[in-house]
């Protein structure tokens, strides 16, 4: 599986309730998630990292010019919008290819009742699950 299916399935899993959910499927999510969390830990440790050590220069002052945008002069918005290109592309120059890199573990499967429960017990809607494939049977 990809690197970016297990950062999202984590993700997701991060605020999901678990509590009416049968033992094993809340354990089993529990237990993935301990599989899971160096890998997640490691690319947000290199995103934080790649956001942090591209920054452009001034990027306060970029900020504080998105906050006032329909204030801004066309040439302002330009500027604004190529710079935040350029960082934005060398930020995911970096971690695109991390994303997409395949990660051999093995992850228990949730049943198709735990998988019902969690999506009625978070309020999701079905398409949630999609992000869970990685642990669906």
């Amino acid at each position: 599986m990809k690197l970016k299916e297990l950062v999202m399935a984590y993700k997701l899993l991060d605020d999901a309730k678990i509590k009416t959910m049968e033992d094993k499927d809340a354990i089993m999510i529990i237990k993935n998630r301990k599989v899971i969390r160096p890998y997640v830990e490691s690319y947000d440790a290199l995103l934080e990292d790649a956001n942090e050590k591209f920054k452009p220069e001034g990027f306060e002052s970029l900020k504080e010019k998105i906050g006032k945008w329909d204030n801004l002069s066309d040439e302002e918005k330009t500027h604004v919008n190529g710079v935040l290109k350029v960082y934005k592309e060398k930020v995911e120059a970096v971690c695109k290819p991390e994303l997409d890199k395949d990660i051999d573990i093995k992850l228990e499967k949730l049943s198709e009742e735990g998988a019902l429960k969690i999506v009625k017990e978070n309020d999701w809607q079905m398409n949630k699950l999609d992000l869970l494939k990685i642990m669906l049977e």
